[in-house]
């Protein structure tokens, strides 16, 4: 964890960490107040509302977020080549990666908690019993695979390409893909766009009849973690390979 610790120590003062914040709580806000609508208009049931509409929310921002997170903590490595510096001294790019990787993951949890706490909050002001609020484990296990990958997919990109602007604007580009299908692509198209995994892991389905189980969601839950882990295979052997090209 001390690769962890040193990340955070070097990106605290920081005023990107700002920005984060602010898309955290802007989903919170908007979260609330849509659901706090949409319930005043029709009896939907309050804890699959909540979650659904939280996590097309998390749909639309997680994309530039995370792109916007993995460029501001990858970015300094680039402006001073401490990837060279690495390799010329014998460490592991593959450490740096790695730490890259648990510092944005640590980040994206803390927010992903945060939105639960405000769920359940929201929950128990409406009148939800606590003991029917077991989905919001689905909605943190679903929104933290999906983040995961997002961040996987991300700082790949951003750490092989130097250039900033271009991982940003993927990642506004997942984000305008997400606002501009609201988070309803047919789910075997989704499984195909990283960017739109957290709608492909969202356990309700919006139907005629109302919000649903999807009968698929522990597939996709699964599917999930095996692309991470192949991810996961390809980098580090990419990675490792580039360490024996001398530098």
């Amino acid at each position: 964890m001390q690769i962890v610790a040193l990340e955070f120590r070097k990106s605290k003062r920081r005023n990107f960490w700002f920005a984060i914040i602010g898309l955290f709580v802007f989903t919170l806000i908007w979260c609330v107040v849509s659901t706090n609508t949409q319930l005043a208009k029709n009896s939907s049931p309050l804890m699959r509302t909540i979650i659904f509409n939280m996590m097309t929310i998390d749909n639309l921002i997680f994309p530039f977020l995370i792109a916007l997170l993995t460029v501001r903590l990858v970015q300094p490595e680039h402006d001073n080549r401490m990837v060279q510096v690495l390799m010329t001294n014998g460490e592991r790019p593959w450490t740096l990666f790695l730490a890259k990787f648990l510092t944005s993951s640590i980040v994206l949890l803390i927010g992903e908690l945060l939105q639960a706490i405000t769920i359940i909050i929201f929950g128990i002001l409406k009148g939800n019993q606590v003991e029917q609020m077991g989905n919001i484990l689905f909605f943190i296990a679903a929104v933290f695979l999906s983040g995961l990958v997002i961040t996987l997919v991300q700082l790949i990109i951003t750490f092989y390409v130097k250039r900033p602007s271009m991982p940003l604007c993927i990642g506004l580009a997942g984000s305008f893909l997400s606002l501009v299908t609201s988070g309803f692509l047919p789910k075997p198209l989704e499984i195909f766009i990283p960017w739109q995994y957290v709608a492909l892991l969202n356990p309700f389905l919006l139907q005629k009849m109302g919000l649903v189980y999807n009968n698929l969601w522990p597939i996709y839950m699964l599917l999930a973690v095996g692309i991470i882990g192949i991810l996961f295979i390809l980098v580090k052997h990419e990675i490792e390979t580039r360490e024996k090209v001398p530098v």
